[in-house]
């Protein structure tokens, strides 16, 4: 509920980066309402929405780091720092893919391995998580120099 919570009330860069975050943050109110049934032999519906969820909400993740993790970047004038930030976007997009496609495999070749599941998901969390904090870090910085550079023009 904290993660979809905070996901919804994010406002994002741009109107499709706010519509993405926002849809992730309904598909993990989502995932915590439709918990998951350990009984053997039992798959109820509430399963199948969790796991529709699930994969929904690291898809919508991955996605804005991917697709709109780079928007901000061009107010960065140092190259260097610049590739910095696209190489960690990058890499924090990729590790998502690859948490959640694990969990997805190790969910269908051992199909009682919730622990591992779990796992899997919040390390795809996390690095999500990791995205999140290097975009704030960006933005603190590139909003600083501007606001910097504003004050200086306006002492001209």
């Amino acid at each position: 509920w904290a993660i979809g919570a905070f996901l919804i009330m994010y406002k994002g860069y741009s109107k499709a980066e706010n519509r993405i975050l926002n849809l992730a943050g309904c598909s993990a109110i989502m995932v915590a309402m439709n918990p998951m049934y350990a009984q053997k032999g039992y798959i109820p519906c509430s399963n199948y929405l969790h796991y529709s969820f699930a994969v929904l909400l690291f898809v919508c993740m991955a996605i804005t780091a991917i697709c709109f993790g780079k928007d901000t970047l061009p107010s960065i004038e140092d190259k260097k720092v610049r590739r910095r930030y696209s190489a960690f976007y990058t890499t924090f997009a990729h590790l998502m893919w690859v948490f959640i496609g694990l969990a997805i495999a190790v969910k269908l070749i051992w199909n009682n391995s919730g622990h591992w599941v779990f796992v899997l998901e919040a390390l795809g969390i996390w690095a999500f998580g990791a995205y999140w904090l290097t975009k704030c870090h960006e933005l603190r910085d590139t909003s600083a120099k501007r606001i910097a550079e504003i004050e200086r023009q306006l002492k001209s």
